[in-house]
């Protein structure tokens, strides 16, 4: 996997999962249009194609290969792009965890931790003042 920041946008990608598949995936982490499921505008553009097209051409001149398919993808954030992660406030059985969309999977081990000691312990080691879901009330 590859993560590049800067420039004014963010894109990453990772080989094809797939032994049979050739290519990688490339995407734009930020930006696009805000809308809902049943909204979504599932076209991309010759003018999106070409933007991530530069921008791999700029970071991964080596990168062989053609463009062989492009797909809208849409994953739900929090506002600050940072995860909600703590104790319910109301219900000390309950521990929040979610906003991972899009690129959680890569935090999966560290918030499981961060998860079981919530639920084992009630308290945790771990720096997660930054995940608190009270930033985000208006």
């Amino acid at each position: 996997m590859y993560l590049w920041e800067g420039d004014g946008y963010t894109f990453y990608g990772f080989p094809a999962h797939n032994a049979s598949a050739d290519g990688v995936k490339v995407a734009f982490h930020t930006g696009g249009r805000a809308c809902t499921p049943d909204g979504i505008d599932r076209t991309v553009s010759a003018e999106e194609v070409h933007e991530i097209a530069s921008v791999v051409k700029r970071h991964l001149p080596t990168l062989p290969g053609a463009f062989l398919r492009a797909a809208t993808c849409m994953y739900t954030d929090t506002a600050d792009e940072s995860f909600v992660v703590a104790p319910h406030p109301e219900e000390e059985r309950v521990v929040l965890a979610c906003g991972f969309s899009g690129h959680g999977f890569k935090f999966a081990p560290v918030i499981g931790e961060i998860v079981a000691d919530l639920v084992i312990d009630g308290a945790t080691d771990f720096p997660i003042a930054r995940f608190d879901p009270a930033r985000l009330r208006v």
